[in-house]
Formats: structure tokens, C-alpha cells, sequence
């Protein structure tokens, strides 16, 4: 049922959300003093080492959603085509990634995982509601719409939300008296579009955009997290002993050291 999709789409964009997101959210804590260390000592640069980061951890954070997907999709039939599918896999890594961003780039800013683990809590809880699946836009105070459209999981599910229903889907009218206008008209051949279910959900039907803004947020989550980092795990500078204070030091216990020979000197002559 048109119910049914929804839900399990909304379980796809929210579950491969929270995981990777709580995960990168502990990246940079624990690698704090190996990282100071290495950047004093300067083994390497720090774009090398979120560069290879990066790197290292995608085929990790890829893995596990894309066989889920592939078990999940074609075990549901939430859509019969297979360009919808690897439309929705590359829309699923998308958002596997900005989730991912967005918790390393609070790992930089926070020191203190319990910190940032209650960071991530909040960001997605506030994510979460204002995403349009609980609670309709247009139900939403006016002064807290703008949440809407920062809400990254807007784009996540809505993506996915618009690959399930696309054009070339259609639903068979369960009663009469539906909430969707064409099967209220008395004709029992009548069809439910999927551009009629996204309209009733308030989803814009814009695949594009939708992945534009996922592709355009995750590379500017990654560029904020490097600044942080920057900033935030810089090495610092060893403290340098004043000159003027050495030198002054140097001579006053050279004139001591020569004193006490003198005075030894002198001693030993009397004896």
C-alpha cells in the first residue's frame, strides 16, 4: 500500500542517518593526542590525514547500507524498477555521507564524545521532526518552517520519498471515499498517480535538486570539519626561554662559578 512505501522509505532515509552519524560523531576525540603529536612533530600534513580519513572510511561506511538496500528493496518490491533502485542506492550513499559529515564535524568542534554524542541526539531529533513525515509543513508555526528547509533529512527522505513514487507508479483507489480526489469521481478503473501521492505529502517531485543539495552539503560539512580541525587540534608552540633571562642567568653563575674558585684557590694557599 501507498502507506506501507512510505513507512519503509521513511525507515531507509532516518536508520542509515543515526548509524553513520553516531559513529563519526567519537572520530576525532580519540585521536586527538596522536594527532597532536604527529602535527608538532611534523610527520604529516593535516590535509593528508583527512584526506586518507576520508578515504579510508568509505568503503566501510558504504558497505553495510548498500547490501541492506539490496536485500531490502527487492524482498519489499517497494518499487519494481531497477533504474528506481540505483537511483535510490546512489541517493542512500548520499545521504550516508552528509550524515557521516555532519558527525565528524561535530567529533572536531567537540572534544568530549559523551558532548558530542548529546549533540548528535539533538541535531537529528530536530532534523527529524521538521523532516515532513510526523508533522505536515503546513501545520508547522510559521516562525519554525525555515527548520524545514535546513533539515537535511528533508532531502533524504524526499529523495527516496520521490524514486518509490515516481512517475510510473500508480495505486488502486482502496474505497470510495479516499483522501485522494480521482477516486471519489465514481470511476472504478481509476488510478492513484505517484505524482498524486507526493503532492498530498507536500514533496516536490525534483530528484535533481533534492541530490544537488545532499552533494552540495555534504562537501561543505567536509570543508567546515577541516577548518575545525585546523583550529581546534593545532599544536602547540614550545615555550621559548627569554634570551635576555638566559643570558643574564649564564653570566651570574659564571661569576659565581669563578668566585668559588678563587675563594678555593685562596683557602688551599693559607693551608
Amino acid at each position: 500500500t501507498i502507506e506501507d512505501r512510505f513507512g519503509l522509505t521513511f525507515f531507509l532515509s532516518t536508520f542509515w542517518v543515526f548509524f553513520p552519524m553516531f559513529n563519526a560523531a567519537t572520530t576525532f576525540p580519540g585521536e586527538r593526542a596522536v594527532l597532536l603529536r604527529d602535527r608538532a612533530q611534523g610527520s604529516y600534513r593535516l590535509s593528508a590525514y583527512f584526506v586518507a580519513k576520508q578515504a579510508a572510511e568509505i568503503p566501510l561506511n558504504w558497505l553495510i547500507p548498500s547490501l541492506f538496500l539490496i536485500l531490502v528493496y527487492w524482498m519489499t518490491n517497494i518499487n519494481s524498477s531497477v533504474g528506481a533502485f540505483f537511483q535510490m542506492w546512489a541517493l542512500l550513499l548520499l545521504g550516508v555521507e552528509i550524515s557521516t559529515s555532519l558527525g565528524m564535524l561535530i567529533s572536531a568542534a567537540e572534544t568530549d564524545p559523551k558532548k558530542a554524542l548529546t549533540w548528535v541526539t539533538i541535531l537529528i531529533l530536530l532534523a527529524h521532526f521538521f523532516a515532513g513525515f510526523f508533522i505536515d509543513i503546513a501545520n508547522i508555526p510559521i516562525w519554525l518552517r525555515w527548520l524545514n528547509w535546513v533539515s537535511f533529512m528533508k532531502y533524504t527522505f524526499g529523495s527516496q520519498a520521490v524514486t518509490v513514487f515516481d512517475n510510473d507508479a500508480s495505486f488502486s483507489c482502496a474505497s470510495q471515499d479516499s483522501e485522494y480526489a480521482v477516486c471519489n469521481q465514481g470511476d472504478p478503473n481509476a488510478r492513484i498517480s505517484g505524482s498524486d501521492v507526493l503532492e498530498k505529502r507536500s514533496i516536490a517531485n525534483i530528484p535533481v535538486a533534492y541530490a544537488l543539495v545532499l552533494l552540495l552539503g555534504t562537501l561543505a560539512t567536509k570543508l567546515a570539519t577541516y577548518v575545525v580541525l585546523y583550529h581546534r587540534y593545532k599544536p602547540r608552540a614550545p615555550r621559548v626561554t627569554n634570551p635576555g633571562t638566559t643570558k643574564g642567568t649564564t653570566k651570574g653563575n659564571t661569576k659565581g662559578n669563578c668566585s668559588s674558585s678563587s675563594s678555593a684557590r685562596g683557602k688551599n694557599t693559607k693551608d
